[in-house]
């Protein structure tokens, strides 16, 4: 119940994040380490940017969001890179064992190569 609360709270922050992000970052305020501290997946910022670019379809929208999801994804790579599991998968790779990249971070990316196509 109270994540139903919280819900539209999570929905204004992501549309922040896809739209304002770099804008709020000049500003001093880091909207992406916040969301990053909460959550993990990038999915939630995929959905809620494929819903923005159907609604309005705004050139200057569509590059804010490409703009503010590669930041994303740069971003959560670090977190990644930094935690026990990329700590993890660097010592395996050093042993030949290669377990790749995150599967939203590529979700993320083939979006954003979509998006590129699309114009």
């Amino acid at each position: 119940m109270i994540f139903d609360r919280m819900k539209p709270i999570r929905d204004h922050q992501i549309e922040q994040i896809l739209l304002n992000a770099h804008v709020e970052r000049e500003a001093g305020v880091d909207l992406i380490d916040e969301y990053f501290l909460s959550q993990t997946s990038l999915d939630p910022l995929i959905k809620r940017a494929n819903e923005l670019i159907k609604e309005e379809g705004d050139l200057d929208l569509i590059e804010s969001i490409k703009k503010n999801l590669s930041e994303c994804i740069v971003v959560k790579t670090q977190y990644e890179k930094n935690s026990w599991v990329g700590r993890a998968k660097k010592v395996l790779s050093k042993w030949g064992v290669s377990l790749g990249r995150s599967q939203d971070v590529l979700r993320a990316e083939r979006f954003i190569h979509s998006i590129k196509k699309k114009r």
